[in-house]
């Protein structure tokens, strides 16, 4: 099943209205990624996972209140989706409570806002105004035109639509409105594709050759807030699998000691630079080799899991392509090589090269300053990412 991805990018934050009313953001679930249709009910709204509270008070003011000021409430759900024609905002739903006096502070939240209004959802925050706030009834309101299609498209995929989704509330007093909202934006199905290196074994059966092992695997999939990548690496033994997943479920050369799993990256990346100095075993000449990334994502339903496809790649000896010979597996000449390309490092170190011959001594040098070597690994990251360009390259 597809996924729809949630980015919410939001902050606590405290509202004074332009009466004396404030309205405090408790909380705002901005980790849930994922939410689908079924964990969320219009009927019995107090089921629904929560995703915002709000507290609504006097400042300064002792409760119960000594004069309750009149109020009222308006919250509405907006949206725009791309796959529905939407390109600006649409009425979706509403909710409007009635107007009524408001005796002290109390909290609102999601789970109290469904098709009917109940007089006992709501409880103030303290005694001596009795238990529930009178909020003398409410509607429940949802525009046809513009839900029909949305209901028709949650059954259909069981959760939300791409595109951006507005919440908006509007509080009265005898001072007048105040409106304050947040967007969500939903940016559409979840795709987790690998990139490189290799190629898709279980479609192909070619098994792509790369001459570096310090490889930098790339993938690629939303990196929002509430998702979290790993990768699993293993050795594939054409004598002993007979496919890339028997392969992927075998020893693995990263996470090492194998644990079992996949070996966690944390969240916002679509890269990883294989280095058996930080984590994993040492990636072997002439071997064959399967990976994989997992990402999990906080939904509605708890955590969701899903894998990519496996990607398989040869890892050959650059000695045995005519390369620059010798200490070919040497970290630095090999990070050199990721650096400035293959067919540069060719032109310099190769055969019949400029240098070849010539080997690191391990002191690197930028800007006439000494650096240690992961600094390379560093600018190797960036310039695959796109964050730093070559301009030139020049021999001294």
């Amino acid at each position: 099943m597809k996924k729809i991805i949630i980015g919410l990018i939001l902050l606590p934050f405290s509202f004074i209205l332009a009466g004396p009313i404030a309205v405090n953001e408790l909380y705002f679930n901005e980790q849930m990624a994922l939410i689908y249709l079924a964990d969320l009910n219009f009927d019995r709204p107090e089921s629904s996972p929560l995703l915002f509270e709000y507290e609504f008070s006097l400042p300064g003011e002792a409760c119960p209140y000594k004069m309750p000021p009149r109020v009222h409430f308006h919250f509405s759900l907006m949206a725009k989706i791309p796959s529905l024609g939407w390109s600006s905002y649409r009425d979706v739903l509403a909710v409007t409570i009635n107007p009524f006096y408001m005796k002290g502070s109390f909290r609102l939240s999601n789970r109290q806002m469904g098709s009917a209004v109940s007089a006992d959802a709501v409880q103030y925050s303290c005694g001596g105004t009795g238990p529930f706030v009178d909020m003398n009834g409410g509607t429940f309101f949802t525009h046809r035109e513009n839900f029909r299609p949305l209901k028709e498209t949650l059954y259909r995929s069981g959760q939300l639509p791409a595109g951006a989704y507005l919440f908006q509330f509007t509080a009265w007093d005898e001072n007048g409105p105040q409106t304050f909202s947040h967007e969500l934006t939903i940016t559409g199905s979840s795709t987790l594709e690998l990139i490189s290196p290799g190629s898709e074994i279980a479609s192909t059966g070619e098994w792509l050759e790369i001459q570096n092992c310090f490889p930098v695997f790339q993938w690629e999939s939303e990196t929002v807030s509430g998702s979290d990548f790993a990768i699993r690496v293993c050795e594939y033994d054409p004598v002993r699998h007979s496919s890339a997943n028997q392969a992927l479920q075998d020893e693995a050369a990263l996470p090492f000691p194998d644990n079992g799993g996949y070996y966690s990256l944390g969240s916002n990346t679509t890269f990883y630079t294989y280095n058996p100095a930080t984590a994993g075993k040492e990636l072997l000449f002439g071997r064959y080799y399967v990976w994989q990334i997992e990402k999990k994502t906080l939904s509605s339903s708890g955590i969701v899991s899903q894998k990519s496809p496996i990607y398989g790649f040869l890892l050959g000896d650059p000695a045995d392509a005519g390369g620059s010979g010798g200490n070919v597996s040497d970290p630095l000449l090999i990070a050199l090589r990721q650096l400035i390309g293959m067919e540069k490092y060719n032109e310099l170190l190769g055969g019949e090269g400029y240098l070849s011959g010539y080997y690191p001594e391990g002191t690197i040098e930028i800007d006439r300053q000494t650096v240690p070597a992961n600094v390379l690994q560093s600018l190797i990251e960036q310039l695959s990412n796109g964050e730093i360009s070559i301009k030139s390259i020049t021999v001294e």
